[in-house]
């Protein structure tokens, strides 16, 4: 059964694996290891480890397997007018849809009739980890997950079913082969984060963890190092595996002149006006409302 929906997924554009339900342990093991060789701060472990929910879900206790699906992911553009310019700001892969990508592929699941007899829930699980244990895809040396044909240009989601689990998919953490001579990413990132000797990054360094945090970048982060209006983009444009997808960006949204300095101005979410609200929640930017103020102010100073 599983042959079939993976196929039907497939002639839509999605790639899929399934595992055991087994695997859960493992997987919370995986999780505290990186935190463990990751270096990290009891803070920041706590908080990696506690995004996480490695327990079968108390109304699903069927559950018998668990589906990762990749979904293609492309760089957006969004137009921001600024002192008399239109300037075009980028939001990196993965990040539109976030809070809306697992309920369209769950309703997309429900509609193949092959699974109207089995149940599906949303999990919470590190979903790049999963992936790459399940063989859909491979670490890049950044840390990333490459899925192929698709790239780092990817969505991820995971689901826990109580489809049977014939032929389980486990494999060992590996590194894409074109990582092993590969440096390219690590020479591109300006904080040092990604090493040659490991997968695992210095994610505190990060820059996508520093500008999806609110308060003040550190004094050690130049502002010539921002790229994005949330994330980071550079090693992912860098790397070689992506050379055939770096012009796939949309175009979604302009902010006026007046909207922009609204944004600018750190003005209370309610004081928004309802269109600017709509474009920022199309743009899944509502979550980092917060730091959009001091983000917008880097990005736009540099490119004026």
């Amino acid at each position: 059964m599983w042959n079939i929906l993976h196929d039907e997924l497939s002639e839509r554009g999605y790639k899929a694996r399934i595992m055991s339900i087994d695997h859960l342990g493992q997987l919370k093991c995986d999780i505290e290891n990186i935190c463990i060789e990751g270096g990290m701060s009891d803070s920041f472990s706590y908080f990696i480890q506690g995004f996480f929910d490695f327990n079968i879900p108390e109304n699903f206790s069927d559950a018998r397997s668990i589906i990762i699906v990749a979904v293609h992911s492309p760089s957006v553009r969004v137009f921001f007018n600024y002192k008399g310019k239109r300037i075009p700001l980028f939001i990196p892969p993965t990040y539109i849809d976030i809070s809306s990508i697992s309920g369209k592929i769950k309703k997309l699941l429900k509609e193949l009739p092959d699974l109207r007899n089995y149940n599906l829930m949303k999990a919470r699980l590190p979903e790049k980890l999963l992936a790459v244990r399940s063989g859909l895809g491979a670490y890049g040396r950044n840390n990333i997950c490459y899925v192929p044909e698709m790239g780092s240009f990817v969505q991820l989601a995971s689901f826990f079913s109580d489809i049977p689990c014939l032929e389980d998919n486990w494999n060992a953490v590996k590194l894409m082969d074109s990582c092993k001579n590969c440096l390219i990413c690590s020479k591109k990132c300006p904080t040092g984060s990604i090493m040659e000797e490991r997968i695992i990054i210095n994610a505190e360094k990060c820059i996508c963890h520093l500008n999806e945090c609110v308060g003040v970048f550190p004094d050690w982060v130049d502002a010539s190092w921002h790229n994005s209006i949330v994330g980071c983009f550079l090693c992912q444009e860098a790397c070689p595996q992506n050379k055939d997808l770096l012009e796939q960006v949309i175009d979604m949204g302009e902010f006026s002149h007046e909207e922009t300095e609204l944004l600018l101005n750190k003005e209370p979410l309610e004081g928004i006006h309802a269109s600017t609200k709509a474009k920022l929640e199309q743009l899944d930017m509502l979550v980092y409302y917060d730091c959009l103020p001091r983000n917008l102010k880097v990005l736009l100073d540099k490119a004026g």
